[in-house]
């Protein structure tokens, strides 16, 4: 087991966090302020919950690197987080997810003090055929293992696999189907996937700070169930979370793809950027979502606490609370 970094030491170094106000970014900085260290996070505006947690903030983007270069000076620690989980293109989700990543490594590289850097980037990243957002955030590990090779720099990659927890909007939708009577799952009987509680993912991160190094690890954390979960399993749990029959249908892909196609082109003629997209159904039907890099052989400093029996029943719960369900 990893012996702590004393408090006194952890509080003299800077943890910087892009993405902060994001879900999972939010999570992170506040377990990471939690534990001891000294925390700064880029952000678009000023954010009161942050402040309020003791975090400096400094304004800016991906795409300003004055800001970056703000940001990072003097920090000990990178955690990026920043990134784009839905895009009008391709070359928006590149942008963003790919060419972000090259700026914040490049406003590193000015500054006098070598960072550690922890990428949270996604387990999409293990399929990078299937989907522009995949192959985008492939494309940013890339960047960063080449960036390490070359400076030295001292790098983890988290791919996190479905992230879920109180305040999350992306999840909200399966919550809604899995609280139904009846279940209509954009899926596979058969496929099998992870998941990882928000607080869970947050508290990785803070522990991988107090690892004296990472050698250039991709890590893949889930809850700790082996094999991961079938779509029947989550429906199986809300059920008994909810103490009703919830009825299962799935909804094959030939039925789904041409309605959204067509949403999809609807939206970017509209300008906007659209909530489901063919790329996410590829996702959706892709058989095999199971982490495999996982700790404790990547990282003997943390345990996964909250499956998903615990998690949907936290979850639910702050949805009704806050009059989302």
């Amino acid at each position: 087991m990893t012996t702590p970094a004393p408090l006194e030491t952890r509080a003299q170094q800077l943890v910087v966090i892009t993405g902060a106000t994001g879900f999972i970014g939010r999570t992170i900085a506040a377990a990471v302020r939690r534990d001891g260290w000294s925390v700064r996070a880029l952000v678009r505006r000023p954010d009161a919950a942050l402040a309020a947690e003791g975090i400096d903030l400094v304004t800016g983007a991906l795409e300003d690197e004055a800001s970056l270069r703000r940001l990072v000076a003097g920090a000990g620690f990178v955690i990026h987080c920043a990134g784009a989980i839905k895009a009008r293109t391709a070359e928006a989700f590149h942008t963003v997810n790919a060419a972000g990543t090259e700026r914040l490594l490049a406003a590193m590289a000015q500054v006098a003090q070598p960072s550690r850097l922890i990428l949270m980037s996604s387990l999409a990243a293990r399929e990078p055929s299937l989907s522009a957002y995949a192959a985008s955030k492939r494309a940013g590990e890339t960047i960063a293992l080449a960036d390490a090779n070359t400076t030295a720099r001292d790098l983890c990659i988290v791919r996190p696999p479905a992230v879920y927890g109180p305040g999350d909007l992306t999840t909200l939708g399966l919550f809604r189907t899995l609280g139904s009577r009846l279940a209509l799952l954009p899926g596979r009987s058969d496929a099998r996937f992870s998941l990882i509680y928000v607080e869970d993912l947050a508290e990785l991160a803070s522990a991988l700070l107090r690892k004296p190094s990472w050698g250039g690890q991709i890590i893949e954390p889930d809850d700790g169930q082996a094999g991961g979960y079938r779509w029947a399993d989550l429906v199986a749990v809300a059920g008994r979370h909810l103490r009703r029959s919830v009825r299962t249908c799935y909804l094959p892909a030939g039925l789904l793809w041409g309605p959204v196609k067509a949403y999809e082109a609807v939206m970017r003629l509209a300008g906007s950027v659209p909530t489901v997209s063919t790329d996410k159904l590829r996702e959706l039907f892709h058989r095999d979502w199971v982490c495999r890099l996982t700790p404790p052989a990547a990282c003997t400093c943390w345990q996964p606490r909250v499956q998903f029996s615990e998690g949907f029943a936290r979850t639910w719960s702050w949805y009704t609370r806050s009059g989302w369900i």
